[in-house]
């Protein structure tokens, strides 16, 4: 399910309840057919994840393909993680003030990468805190190979950092119901502000108005941060993503493929 933001450019619906339901966390409920199904994998960025006692969803969630709660079929459903489900509804989400982070302009950078990377960056910061709690702080102090391969893709995860801030969007405009937006001066740090341009497209637009929207904005990204996100209790409570050497090794090995792809390498 590789997607860009320009997805959500279209009469989309999200309710509460769908995404955080006490009564959901059973195996009765239908749409755990889809996690089973799915292996518990995201279908938008690949992060897999575990279930386990505390969480048989194992932090991940359902998505709607037809953005109908109450079309609960097999083919209708698709297992995604918080951040992945949070892009499919991007304009409510920002307007609600539950999708923090900051917009990207990149058509190089796939979102399922950026995705995935907050994935890896929050599980490697929360378990690098603790090795530097007891004074690990370089990996040439590591005891083991998991803990030199959590301190490698940390310095790796500050040269992303650094690459990521000079995708800006800097001279980037967007023509609304003949309203020319320039973006940079639109949002002025306030990301909820195109959340709210977005949602009265998808509510008064014509279909014709959304496909163009869609066209212009293919290469907008967003960067969730992680830290204050809803959901930052399950991301900062990394084992619920079990070990993380299978995708994290699989984000490691794609990274300077994509970087320098997008021309942001060192």
């Amino acid at each position: 399910m590789e997607f860009t933001l320009a997805n959500v450019v279209r009469g989309a619906v999200w309710l509460q309840t769908s995404m955080d339901n006490d009564t959901r966390g059973t195996a009765r409920d239908p749409r755990f057919a889809a996690l089973r199904h799915d292996d518990w994998t995201c279908q938008g960025c690949g992060c897999r994840s575990s279930p386990c006692d505390e969480d048989l969803w194992a932090g991940l969630e359902v998505h709607h393909k037809d953005d109908n709660p109450d079309n609960q079929t097999l083919a209708n459903l698709a297992t995604l993680c918080p951040l992945c489900h949070g892009l499919m509804h991007c304009d409510l989400m920002l307007e609600q003030g539950l999708l923090p982070g900051r917009f990207l302009w990149s058509e190089r950078i796939p979102q399922r990468f950026l995705t995935l990377y907050v994935h890896v960056r929050a599980v490697v910061d929360v378990r690098c805190a603790r090795l530097a709690e007891q004074g690990i702080v370089h990996a040439k102090e590591a005891r083991s190979t998991e803990e030199e391969r959590m301190l490698r893709i940390r310095d790796r995860c500050e040269e992303v950092d650094r690459a990521l801030a000079r995708c800006t969007l800097a001279g980037v405009t967007l023509t609304l119901r003949g309203r020319r937006y320039d973006l940079a001066d639109m949002l002025d740090g306030r990301e909820a502000a195109l959340g709210l341009v977005l949602g009265r497209l998808v509510r008064t637009g014509s279909r014709e108005e959304r496909a163009r929207a869609a066209a212009r904005l293919r290469p907008l990204r967003w960067l969730c941060d992680w830290r204050r996100h809803p959901k930052a209790r399950v991301y900062a409570q990394s084992e619920v993503w079990g070990s993380a050497s299978e995708w994290a090794g699989q984000w490691f090995a794609e990274t300077r493929r994509l970087l320098g792809r997008a021309g942001l390498s060192r």
